[in-house]
């Protein structure tokens, strides 16, 4: 696919809206990114999408990282619970077909975005979980998260979410 020039300025102009967005609210960078390249911009295959954006959350949040590792903020051992079934996920999602995809991704969104306007119980006054409970707690939410990963291959939105699910579970 050949990329026009005005192509250029929107992936350009639709970065910026991403950055200023991930700045902002600290996510949402694959939720506004795939969308706006497949229809702003004019992209037409999904992997080939979903690879840019990839490419570029990856950069972005390897930024983060650094900062955050020399920080000290950095807790390499979750991080790795939640990244490596991500990579798993993320390449068994490359085997669904572009408009499944999009359909999957559709879908998620509406799921996160419910979840984002109902409202919350206050559990600050429950005991935390330990023990077994929380590592059923946890594993349910590593599964959500490689679940997630399987058909969208947009781990950052999720993570964000699934940290809210399972802090929401230690307090229960």
């Amino acid at each position: 696919m050949t990329v026009t020039f005005i192509q250029q300025l929107l992936a350009v102009g639709s970065g910026v809206i991403v950055g200023f967005s991930l700045g902002l609210i600290g996510g949402g960078g694959s939720i506004l990114a795939v969308p706006l390249l497949l229809y702003l911009v004019g992209y037409r295959d999904t992997h080939v999408v979903i690879g840019t954006t990839a490419l570029a959350v990856a950069l972005t949040a390897f930024a983060n990282l650094i900062l955050h590792w020399r920080a000290g903020n950095v807790r390499w051992k979750a991080a790795l619970s939640f990244a490596l079934p991500g990579a798993v996920g993320a390449a068994i999602g490359k085997v669904f077909p572009g408009k499944q995809l999009l359909f999957l991704f559709a879908l998620l969104m509406i799921v996160v975005a419910i979840s984002m306007v109902r409202p919350r119980r206050d559990t600050s006054s429950r005991p935390m979980l330990s023990g077994w409970p929380l590592l059923i707690r946890t594993v349910q939410s590593v599964s959500w998260l490689a679940y997630s990963q399987v058909f969208s291959e947009l781990e950052e939105d999720f993570l964000l979410f699934l940290d809210s699910c399972l802090l929401q579970a230690c307090r229960c």
